[in-house]
């Protein structure tokens, strides 16, 4: 390498056009292999006053401090050695606005990623910090990445970043903390960097556009880490994914994600919806929505859950969530109370690949909207729901394809009036009995399957209308084809007029030797064309005092009841 004394130095510094020049070490060097321009002028020193950068080449070779403003004019190179850095402190600002023609470069000496350490913006909050048609390249070797800005809630970072290149980074090309303000982020391409295209507190994602490019990289994600997201935003649509790997989604404020985004989740990771947050995402047919994992196995991470979130703004349309469900749990669960209700519609969404259920619903759930999804390929079941909120569920969406092609059904009572529609999996109460308190009505060709014991209850303020076809019979099963598995279908102390039964088949009922089918107290319903069948008791059983159509047992058919096909107490 040649090098000049910097003695008579005015007359080359005039003619490169530095206007204010930090302290020199003594030497202007022609640099070595590395990019960059013909002749260096060497920058070792912090930068303590106003100062402007207008030279077309600089050779950095210590850690610089801004600590006051500094200009870098269009076309400027600064090349750092191996390690170093810059720092851009509270009391410093930097503009670097170059053209398209001639913009401002950073990089390192050599053409190699992590040869230096990147550019920060410390504690910086000069609403002057712009940067714009500036590349930053082979950096990341000490903050991870080419440029990184760093602060607290009192003195956040400031910084805008427009049609800048941040490229082979040893690192991220970007990294954002939690408390950035971007005052603009647009048509910026980040390639080539090693871990990704950037690392992003998820409270900061609303900033980055869908016109740049995060494509290239040896990862195309953007790493999203810490916090939650605590401001009212929108994620676009990027050319990349929005990686969750070591921090969880926590949605704390309004949020949207844009048709054709993917987010993927880590091992154990999970998406929070919660009280004082939403989560509003809407893809289309050709541009859906994505919640999947890191890996493509069945319970890698746990899945969204809408945990006390009641806001109207709560919609999922055109959206997959997939391989979530760990250990048990559901790729999309909503979690609540009366007095703060879960509250979301579901539309035109698919549940996938859980290592649980699909879908789980609790008691308290106000589901606005569902229609046309598809809850498939799930370990345990399409979906797992609180009686109460069955009659959501509409026959046009699929529950098939499962490991078990079931809904189970759970927990407290059918207190609301609702139809339970005919869909193409069966209603299973394997761990809970049905109880109905208020008006259900069952649709033709629906299947019900009780676990062993279990009973369905018609009460005093409820009644149950079961009417099918003779080509679409509604069933109340035993999970076991064993005479007795399972206790009765029992209309206790309810009167109503909607008490009807109509071309359904009761089986493997009577488990206490009463029957299928089993009127108690005052109750009234009327049975007709009806198959009572298998029985460990009667087919049906009509205690004192409580009232069956006269002709139940003309009107009905009876087969294999171990006791008798009609008991009625005198």
């Amino acid at each position: 390498m040649r090098c000049k004394s910097a003695i008579g130095f005015s007359r080359v510094l005039a003619l490169v056009g530095l206007s204010l020049l930090v302290p020199l070490s003594g030497q202007m060097c022609s640099p070595g292999p590395g990019p960059g321009a013909t002749v260096c002028i060497e920058l070792s020193d912090d930068i303590d006053t106003a100062t402007t950068l207008s030279a077309a080449c600089y050779r950095v070779t210590s850690n610089i401090d801004v600590n006051a403003p500094l200009t870098i004019n269009p076309g400027v190179t600064l090349e750092f050695d191996a390690g170093r850095s810059m720092s851009v402190n509270s009391g410093g600002s930097l503009r670097a606005v170059g053209t398209t023609e001639n913009p401002i470069v950073f990089t390192g000496r050599e053409a190699v990623p992590g040869y230096w350490g990147g550019l920060t913006i410390y504690y910086s909050n000069s609403s002057n910090n712009r940067l714009e048609h500036v590349t930053i390249e082979y950096g990341g070797s000490s903050s991870g990445a080419n440029l990184t800005t760093t602060g607290t809630a009192t003195e956040p970072p400031r910084l805008a970043i427009v049609n800048c290149t941040l490229r082979n980074s040893a690192g991220y090309g970007l990294y954002l903390d939690g408390d950035s303000v971007i005052t603009d982020f647009s048509t910026n391409t980040l390639t080539g960097n090693a871990l990704g295209a950037a690392s992003v507190a998820q409270n900061v994602i609303g900033v980055l556009d869908a016109a740049s490019t995060y494509s290239g990289n040896t990862r195309d994600v953007v790493n999203v880490h810490g916090g939650s997201v605590s401001s009212a935003q929108t994620w676009q649509a990027i050319d990349a994914d929005y990686l969750f790997d070591s921090s969880d989604l926590d949605v704390d404020a309004d949020l949207i994600i844009s048709a054709g985004a993917t987010l993927v989740f880590g091992q154990a990771r999970a998406a929070w919806i919660n009280e004082n947050g939403s989560l509003k995402a809407i893809g289309t047919s050709t541009a859906p929505i994505a919640f999947t994992a890191k890996e493509a196995t069945a319970g890698y991470w746990k899945g969204v859950e809408y945990y006390y979130s009641n806001s109207v703004n709560n919609r999922l349309e055109h959206v997959t969530i997939e391989y979530g469900g760990s250990p048990s749990g559901a790729n999309l669960t909503t979690t609540g109370t009366a007095s703060v209700p879960p509250r979301l519609a579901i539309v035109n969404c698919t549940l996938r690949n859980s290592a649980g259920y699909g879908l789980y619903l609790d008691g308290d759930s106000v589901i606005t909207d569902f229609s046309t999804n598809t809850l498939t390929g799930n370990a345990l079941g399409a979906a797992s729901v609180a009686q109460n909120v069955i009659g959501v569920l509409d026959a046009a969406s699929t529950y098939s394809g499962n490991t078990r092609d079931v809904v189970n059904v759970r927990g407290g009572s059918v207190s609301s009036a609702q139809t339970w529609q005919a869909i193409d999996a069966d209603y299973l109460f394997d761990s809970d009995d049905l109880i109905v308190d208020a008006d259900l009505t069952i649709s033709a060709g629906a299947t019900l399957v009780f676990g062993q014991g279990r009973y369905a209850s018609v009460n005093e303020n409820g009644s149950l209308k079961a009417i099918g076809t003779s080509t679409a019979p509604i069933i109340f099963t035993g999970k076991q084809a064993t005479a007795g598995y399972w206790e009765c279908l029992l209309y206790y102390y309810t009167t109503s007029v909607n008490n009807v039964l109509e071309y359904v088949r009761i089986e493997y009922g009577g488990g206490s030797n009463s029957g299928n089918l089993r009127l108690s107290g005052n109750a009234r319903a009327t049975a007709r064309n009806c198959t009572f069948a298998h029985s460990g008791g009667y087919g049906v059983y009509v205690d004192r005092n409580a009232t069956i159509n006269n002709d139940v047992e003309t009107a009905n058919q009876f087969s294999d009841n171990a006791l008798g096909n009609v008991f009625i107490s005198p």
